[in-house]
């Protein structure tokens, strides 16, 4: 398991440094999710169409402003052939 970080002034506490190590992974999800995406050379709206999602929905995922369901986060791995840990930025093999 990865230690989190202890809270400072700098983060803001506790709460501060939690939502800057999920603002992170999700950032880092974001990435992932888009860098998959291209290497298929699928448009937004095809992976919209594969997780029952529409583009609209798709681009929030991939700006990093939402992350997704489990149940979306495992048909994306499924799809992309990768694990929800490489996904998720647990590891960095997929």
């Amino acid at each position: 398991l990865r230690r989190l970080p202890s809270a400072s002034r700098e983060t803001g506490g506790t709460q501060g440094t939690a939502k800057y190590l999920i603002m992170k992974d999700l950032e880092l999800f974001a990435t992932r999710v888009k860098e998959l995406r291209k290497q298929k050379r699928l448009s937004q709206t095809e992976l919209g169409e594969v997780l029952g999602l529409t583009h609209k929905s798709i681009s929030p995922i991939e700006s990093g402003v939402r992350g997704t369901t489990i149940e979306k986060l495992i048909l994306l791995a499924k799809f992309f052939n990768v694990s929800t840990d490489y996904l998720l930025g647990l590891k960095d093999e997929p």
